[in-house]
């Protein structure tokens, strides 16, 4: 009888025997297929969030302690245009510090207790930047538009206050305010501009100090109106950097410490990368899971079929006596055996693929990316999953093939009568 008509009755033979194998097997490449498609997915995802999100260095200038509005707008123009011209840097927004003074048209918020220690004519801090969004406290969601809208880059002669000066003004969006300048003695003018933005505050500052440290009485204006303020002199006190790749954050702070600051600028940077860490996290914990569950899918289906191939091949001893005393090749016998291997593997790899579906789906919500079921279907990885099977065979069928050729039929026979 031909072999592979022998390797298909004996199949048929060991029905129950080769079903339960399929499906045993096929939980196991299941198992294959959802650590390869976490692995896609999570490379997959780690290569959206990295495009997704931004890191944003905070540059600021610490070679001096005074609290002078003016000493600490240390970084240069010149600085300000070597970062935002830096190819890593995708925005660059400058922080002008100023203050303007009191007036009939511009009264602070006071509480009634600092108007009695510190009275009711304090100057107003004034941030000058091109993105009012981009300044901490409305990155970090304790300031928030209330009314009308943020300013943009390229704009001027703009303004924006909280809610609680402009009602103690009396103003509203569209008004001109004149600002009177703190610094008129060091070039400083006064300017005029216009309301374009109120906003709230979640979380105050404790008003146990002057009422220009209030958290009502902070102005932000565009850059031109910053350094109309402080006159000629105007530098930066800091500088917010995003760059475009986060996990070249680190290589631009180096590369910026290596270029040459001009002479008394001490730059220290502070790097805001939280969110993208957390998401790159979770997705590294994700492909640990994914190798693990891969190292453990592929070992103990190995396992499983040598111990198997093992009792098979001795619960069949007679038989392959037989065949080889009736002249049967070695060769044909263990391709029979390679074959009654071969086939349930297949065909539990291919009832694997059948599944993916119910990987992909829990894959998504693991990842919260809808992309990473384009992973699953791939020629490349459908081709993978049958060669891990075949693979799988093959070193079993090592030992068959050793088994095999030390069998002696005449030895087998003789135990057997």
């Amino acid at each position: 009888m031909n072999f592979l008509k022998r390797a298909f009755c004996s199949m048929r033979y060991r029905f129950r025997k080769g079903f339960l194998l399929v499906l045993a097997f096929s939980v196991a490449f299941f198992l294959v297929l959802t650590g390869f498609s976490m692995l896609q997915g999570a490379d997959h995802s780690a290569e959206t969030m990295r495009s997704r999100y931004r890191a944003a260095v905070g540059i600021y200038d610490f070679s001096t302690r005074s609290y002078s509005v003016r000493d600490q707008n240390l970084i240069s123009a010149e600085t300000v245009e070597h970062l935002a011209n830096h190819p890593l840097v995708e925005a660059c927004h400058p922080f002008y510090y100023s203050s303007v003074r009191s007036g009939d048209l511009l009264r602070p918020w006071v509480q009634e207790e600092q108007a009695q220690a510190f009275g009711d004519n304090s100057n107003l801090r004034v941030i000058g930047t091109a993105q009012p969004q981009a300044a901490p406290e409305f990155a970090t969601g304790n300031n928030y538009l209330l009314e009308g809208e943020f300013f943009a880059a390229g704009e001027s002669a703009c303004l924006m206050m909280s809610v609680d000066l402009a009602e103690r003004n009396g103003v509203q969006i569209g008004d001109k305010v004149p600002l009177f300048t703190s610094f008129m003695t060091n070039g400083g003018e006064n300017i005029t501009a216009t309301l374009v933005g109120i906003y709230g505050i979640e979380t105050y500052l404790p008003h146990t100090q002057s009422p220009y440290f209030n958290s009502e009485n902070l102005l932000y204006v565009t850059p031109d109106v910053a350094q109309t303020l402080n006159g000629p002199a105007c530098n930066a006190y800091s500088v917010t950097c995003v760059v475009e790749d986060p996990e070249q954050a680190a290589a631009f702070v180096e590369d910026i410490q290596n270029m040459g600051l001009p002479e008394g600028e001490d730059l220290r940077f502070i790097i805001d990368d939280g969110q993208y860490r957390a998401v790159r996290n979770a997705i590294e914990a994700t492909t640990r899971i994914a190798w693990a569950m891969l190292v453990a899918s592929l070992t103990v289906p190995c396992v499983v079929l040598v111990l198997l191939t093992r009792i098979s091949l001795r619960s069949r001893e007679y038989e392959i006596g037989v065949l080889l005393s009736l002249g049967e090749s070695r060769g044909k016998i263990y391709g029979q055996m390679l074959l009654e291997s071969l086939v349930p593997v297949l065909a539990a790899c291919f009832l694997a693929l059948c599944l993916a579906p119910l990987s992909q789906a829990g894959i998504i919500w693991l990842l919260q990316d809808s992309q990473a079921q384009v992973a699953a279907f791939t020629l490349e990885t459908v081709a993978a999953r049958f060669a891990s099977g075949a693979l799988l065979v093959l070193f079993a069928s090592l030992i068959t093939a050793h088994k095999i050729r030390a069998y002696q039929p005449k030895k087998i026979l003789l135990a057997a009568g």
